[in-house]
């Protein structure tokens, strides 16, 4: 044990990273316009949210979304919609399902997006 002071320790913080995702039909979509919008939630697994990460969005169908803020980390996905008939098929990031398995933000290319 040491019964001083750390000297010389260096930490490099950087912004939280941005995470842009797509809401999209899985065949063709229907000729009548849907007015209901899906709600997405990223829960970090193993901590709380910090202050500043923005982690739930709300888009149309079809429609775009987005999350700043975030921390290379594990996230558990939670995406919900309301609406007759509807349902979510499947959560992808970076073309890999994560819909019964952590979202590893930051294990797929850069500009990897979540749809």
């Amino acid at each position: 044990m040491l019964d001083r002071d750390i000297r010389g320790l260096k930490l490099s913080a950087s912004p939280g990273l941005a995470l842009d995702g797509e809401v999209a039909w899985d065949g063709v979509s229907p000729e009548t316009p849907v007015t209901t919008r899906v709600s997405v939630y990223l829960e970090p697994l193993l901590r709380t949210h910090y202050m500043g990460e923005n982690s739930s969005a709300r888009a149309d169908i079809p429609g775009a979304f987005s999350f700043s803020g975030l921390l290379i980390d594990d996230y558990m996905v939670r995406a919900t919609v309301n609406g007759p008939g509807l349902y979510i098929k499947d959560v992808a990031y970076g073309g890999r399902s994560v819909q019964y398995e952590p979202l590893r933000l930051g294990s797929a290319m850069p500009g990897a997006g979540m749809r």
